[in-house]
């Protein structure tokens, strides 16, 4: 260990629940969505909108921004002490508008604070390091989340280097990744419990024992809080392919018994049927892999759900294309129904391994973060 690097977090939480922790590397590469649709959305807000608001980490500015998604609105206000977050400057753009009720950003005579209404545009509202914020995603919504970005130590300097990538996408290309997606049959086996279930890939498929993992295992003490993941990846424009790289483990990942390498640079191509092993306890099958398609395929969609015999989810699909996403939220929340997934536990009234959604605390000073 030479020495000790800082990762940038950011902390988002909801009322009194605990907070979910997302790397500044995973925002850097395709973005935090927050909004109301499950798998697709990575922190949850039910009753509103998917996609109602994005944080993008630049790592050229080591910055975090705040952007407008689905919702008209954006509110945001600093809730400690010290500058509020900055809007922009003016732009044409109309993504939102964001509304920044502060004392710095003006005042009545009487003290008051000023509602002031500022363009959410290509650049977003920077978010200020170590200063939390409160947003509301929508001036109906009488839900407050609380944003805070902060650092965490990495015991690998290499890992962290190499992990954060060089450039941070634009809110287009954000909002591009968000519009595909690769569904999946996973058959996971940990200890004595064999579990099928489904899963979605947008960009990352983060499995491990963290509270932001789309898989967890969370009692596997040989799996680490990020331990691997799942990607889709398109250089040099070819046709997006699936691929899965370990994320900088202490048990190591291994794809058809060969060790993975760290970090997206060394992913591997995974193919239906193979196999992850994860430490010691843990694997992980692909038993059945869609193409790449897009979230208002509704035909797309409900073809791969024939196939792998979720008849009434096809069904749905094809009766209401309008609202695919919920649907297919709905169908990986539940898990399959299908009789040809056949396994020790695990049905669409079970919590496999984890209780949805999860609300354990990430300890920051965890030996394996």
């Amino acid at each position: 260990f030479d020495e000790e690097v800082f990762e940038p977090v950011i902390c988002v939480s909801r009322g009194a629940t605990p907070p979910k922790v997302f790397h500044g590397r995973t925002a850097a590469r395709r973005g935090i969505w927050i909004g109301g649709i499950a798998h697709f959305d990575d922190f949850v807000v039910p009753g509103e909108p998917g996609a109602a608001a994005l944080i993008i980490f630049d790592p050229e500015k080591s910055q975090w921004r705040l952007y407008g998604g689905a919702s008209a609105e954006i509110s945001i206000w600093a809730c400690s002490e010290g500058a509020a977050p900055q809007p922009s400057g003016p732009s044409t753009a109309t993504q939102g508008r964001c509304l920044v009720p502060t004392p710095w950003a003006g005042a009545s005579a009487s003290g008051a604070a000023e509602e002031v209404a500022t363009a959410v545009g290509e650049e977003g509202i920077e978010l200020n390091k170590l200063v939390m914020a409160n947003v509301r995603l929508s001036p109906a919504s009488s839900v407050t989340l609380t944003l805070e970005p902060v650092f965490v130590a990495r015991r690998w300097s290499e890992i962290a280097g190499s992990m954060m990538p060089r450039a941070a996408p634009s809110l287009a290309q954000a909002r591009r990744m968000r519009e595909r997606v690769v569904l999946m049959v996973l058959r996971t086996s940990y200890g004595h419990a064999t579990v099928i279930q489904l899963g979605a890939v947008l960009t990352d498929f983060i499995i491990g024992r963290g509270e932001a993992c789309n898989l967890r295992f969370p009692d596997a003490l040989s799996v680490s809080r990020s331990h691997c993941a799942l990607t889709l990846r398109d250089e040099g424009g070819s046709k997006p392919w699936l691929a899965v790289y370990d994320e900088g483990s202490l048990s190591g990942t291994h794809l058809q018994g060969k060790a993975l390498g760290v970090g997206p640079q060394n992913a591997e191509p995974i193919l239906q049927g193979d196999v992850l092993r994860l430490g010691a306890e843990v694997t992980v099958k692909v038993e059945a892999v869609s193409s790449v398609l897009r979230l208002d395929d509704s035909d797309g969609l409900a073809a791969f759900f024939e196939e792998v015999g979720e008849t009434d989810t096809a069904q749905t699909l094809r009766q209401e294309p309008r609202v695919s996403e919920a649907i297919v939220s709905f169908s990986l929340t539940a898990g399959p129904s299908s009789s040809r997934w056949s396994a020790s536990s695990g049905n669409r009234d079970s919590q496999p391994f984890d209780d949805f959604p999860g609300a354990s605390f990430i300890n920051f000073n965890s030996d394996d973060f």
